[in-house]
């Protein structure tokens, strides 16, 4: 019988997808328009624009 094995394919595959996409910075609650009160006095005292959707590590 023949077999080949693809699954260090299908996670090097995987691997990669991951890796080569930077996540996005996200600093609002989950399902709402409005940046978190913390982050937006975190910034604030930075005086920093808020980096939402900015590529982060």
């Amino acid at each position: 019988m023949f077999r080949i094995d693809l699954s260090h394919f299908a996670e090097s595959e995987w691997r990669e997808a991951c890796l080569s996409s930077e996540p996005e910075m996200m600093f609002k609650a989950p399902g709402s328009d409005e940046f978190l009160p913390e982050w937006v006095m975190y910034f604030e005292r930075l005086d920093l624009p808020i980096p939402e959707g900015e590529p982060g590590d």
